[in-house]
């Protein structure tokens, strides 16, 4: 292969198509197209990502000065507030993003008296199964019938979370959101609730799956 190289007439290194490429502001953190929320960095780019997504992770938020709880006028003093720019994910995303790395901090929850800043921004997602309106239980080697672990992430990890199943509580996780259950067969209601009364319930049906022959 070499010697085949060494008989090519010597070229130069590809040229940048100059013309078609600008400088474009970059999220430095998501990537997507910077907004004035965003640690930017300049990167030479085609001019056709002006089509592209502005970054919808970063956002203005305002904590109190220990930047322990979001807070807005209607309810905390204005002086005292601490108005930052705070790189935000949803919990399924942060979930792994978090491995990766250790120095994220997720965002601040709401003040006690500020309940009105509270939206459908999402505090709980289930992890697996993400969308668990069947579940196929098969069964073991032994006769046994498979557990279904159940798998959550919260924004806030060390939240206590807890589980029931139809109204029945099963039980409550902390740091580490994850239970082995074993429904029976059919239809259910998987609710969650944490400490801060927060609450995600999912219908999910079980379906046990006789060994193949």
């Amino acid at each position: 292969m070499f010697d085949a190289f060494a008989l090519l007439p010597p070229t130069g290194w590809w040229q940048s198509p100059l013309d078609d490429l600008e400088n474009i502001k970059i999220c430095s953190v998501s990537g997507d197209l910077s907004t004035p929320n965003c640690p930017a960095i300049s990167s030479l780019e085609s001019k056709s990502i002006h089509g592209g997504i502005p970054c919808r992770y970063h956002k203005k938020i305002h904590t109190t000065p220990d930047q322990s709880y979001q807070v807005d006028a209607s309810c905390y003093p204005q002086e005292d507030m601490q108005h930052l720019k705070w790189f935000t994910l949803p919990p399924r995303m942060a979930y792994y993003y978090r491995s990766e790395h250790p120095e994220w901090k997720p965002i601040p929850p709401i003040h006690p008296n500020c309940q009105q800043l509270t939206s459908n921004q999402a505090v709980m997602r289930l992890i697996y199964p993400q969308a668990p309106r069947r579940i196929l239980v098969p069964r073991n080697m032994d006769g046994s019938w498979s557990r279904t672990v159940f798998e959550l992430a919260h924004q806030r990890p060390a939240t206590k979370v807890y589980w029931h199943i139809d109204d029945r509580f099963i039980g409550a996780t902390e740091t580490f959101h994850a239970m082995e259950l074993f429904p029976e067969p059919g239809d259910h209601v998987l609710t969650l609730v944490d400490a801060d009364g927060n609450r995600l319930t999912q219908k999910f049906t079980i379906q046990q799956q006789e060994l193949e022959e």
